[in-house]
């Protein structure tokens, strides 16, 4: 991990679910050198 160079960050984000609601976003944060972070926020989806 480091800081982030420059005025922008890029997110690229990949999202899976489950039959059930449950899934997972995976992604990467990225300046202008390359990836900054990696992120992996769990999710739970439910109907309306």
């Amino acid at each position: 991990m480091r800081e982030a160079v420059g005025e922008w960050v890029h997110p690229d984000a990949r999202t899976v679910l489950a039959e059930d609601g449950i899934g997972l976003c995976s992604g990467t944060l990225s300046d202008a050198r390359g990836a900054v972070r990696e992120v992996s926020p769990p999710l739970l989806v439910r109907a309306r």
